[in-house]
């Protein structure tokens, strides 16, 4: 069989390096890890990047494993390997991760500890020179097929889990479960949901927070039109996460999974679109979204320069 390997291409602006220049490296799985997936998430936190590869074909059962990699100034290291201590065949580790400073946390969405495909997420600290696992999170009301983990997003002592699956408004909506870090441990805080949500919205299938905002994608969201998809955000107010705004996009249409993925960093977010028919069938689009206290106001939207 032919091999074929994943690899991921980081390009990091010149203040890692030197200044007016770009600097590029390429990690790669290691050797004979041939279908596993490397890249198939991928997280930067500074000098650190962390890659999934939730398919791990270094053994027979995929039970996935996630590599750190870090840049010591001049070079990325040749990376150490996370696992799950209780992995089991098909848990998928490592379709989502995340990391923030010296915490990451990895997602195993069909890991089964809790019911089948009930889903978890792993919280890994670094303590020189290894980075240990601290704890496993699974939902409080966990339950079959929730997918808990399919999505994770850390930001200092916050991270957020989302369970694209799970039950949420009255059916099987999806949710987005918040956990806060005390200093001694990790807690679950706030199961999250949309009010107007409906069955089969994904509402969880991706997540991403900046301080005290979060926002939560549900591509197949059909309210205006079906699978034109949605992304809500959710501001904490003490000791609440309160939902502030529902976006779509302004041009929406049917199948478009806007909320395929998500990212905030301050006042501005954006959501992705990957099956918006802009520049030909399922051309993609992102769209840029900045809040305006109240609102959150879309700016603009992109597409690729070359269709």
């Amino acid at each position: 069989m032919k091999k074929a390997f994943l690899v991921i291409v980081i390009l990091l602006t010149a203040g890692s390096v030197c200044a007016g220049a770009f600097w590029r490296d390429k990690v790669v799985a290691p050797a004979g890890f041939s279908n596993g997936w490397f890249g198939k998430s991928v997280s930067l936190s500074g000098d650190v990047c962390v890659v999934g590869s939730d398919w791990d074909g270094m053994t027979e059962y995929f039970e996935g494993s996630a590599f750190v990699f870090q840049f010591d100034g001049s070079k990325w290291d040749s990376g150490k390997e996370l696992t799950s201590p209780d992995r089991t065949p098909y848990d998928c580790f490592g379709l989502s991760v995340s990391v923030s400073g010296q915490t990451c946390v990895v997602g195993a969405h069909l890991d089964s500890s809790e019911g089948e495909s009930s889903g978890s997420a792993y919280v890994f600290h670094y303590n020189e020179p290894n980075w240990i696992q601290e704890i496993k999170l699974t939902a409080s009301d966990a339950s079959s097929h929730d997918y808990f983990g399919a999505s994770v997003f850390v930001d200092g002592n916050i991270c957020v889990v989302g369970s694209p699956e799970a039950y949420g408004n009255q059916a099987v909506t999806g949710a987005a479960y918040v956990f806060r870090f005390d200093g001694y441990n990790w807690t679950e805080e706030q199961k999250i949901f949309a009010p107007d949500s409906s069955h089969g919205d994904g509402f969880g299938n991706s997540v991403s927070l900046s301080d005290d905002v979060c926002i939560v994608g549900a591509p197949e969201d059909d309210d205006i039109i079906g699978g034109a998809g949605s992304a809500y955000v959710f501001r904490f107010e003490d000791p609440n996460w309160i939902q502030e705004t529902k976006l779509t996009a302004s041009d929406a249409a049917e199948y478009d999974q806007f909320g395929s993925s998500v990212s905030i960093s301050g006042d501005v977010c954006v959501v992705g679109a990957p099956r918006h028919d802009q520049n030909g069938e399922s051309s993609g689009s992102a769209y840029v979204f900045r809040f305006k206290d109240p609102n959150w106001v879309q700016e603009v939207k992109l597409t690729p320069s070359d269709g």
